[in-house]
């Protein structure tokens, strides 16, 4: 089964139906087929749901959070070594530490990271969703 690890850009973009979100949905669809497993680190997770309750409030904060709980999306926790991996690739490419622990997350679970975000492109185990 293949993993696939989404992070904060990407579950907005598909919340949002922005350019990408097909490629979200179909993810989605196949975690939903038990072809894919779809997981999310614990900071995508309260990423997500403080970026949402900051532009919309917290009702719909957990409105949405609780639709995306519904679909078989397993969160991670941030251990040393997703911690450690991450630190390392940010210094390497000048990327925030936050988005580097989705990509450290992808290597640690041998996955492909599916993102919006344009600073993660050349990154290993990196997918843009907008390309």
């Amino acid at each position: 089964m293949q993993r696939i690890v989404l992070d904060t850009s990407a579950l907005l973009t598909f919340l949002r139906n922005g350019t990408g979100a097909a490629k979200i949905e179909q993810a989605l669809l196949r975690a939903l087929a038990k072809q894919e497993s779809i997981l999310i680190s614990a900071t995508t997770w309260g990423e997500l749901k403080a970026t949402l309750a900051g532009q919309h409030g917290e009702a719909v904060a957990s409105q949405k959070t609780n639709q995306l709980q519904q679909i078989t999306i397993s969160i991670q926790p941030v251990d040393e070594r997703i911690a450690d991996g991450a630190a390392t690739l940010a210094c390497r490419y000048g990327v925030s530490f936050i988005d580097c622990i989705a990509v450290s997350l992808a290597a640690a679970k041998r996955a492909t990271l599916l993102t919006s975000q344009q600073s993660l492109k050349g990154m290993p185990r990196v997918c843009l969703i907008t390309e």
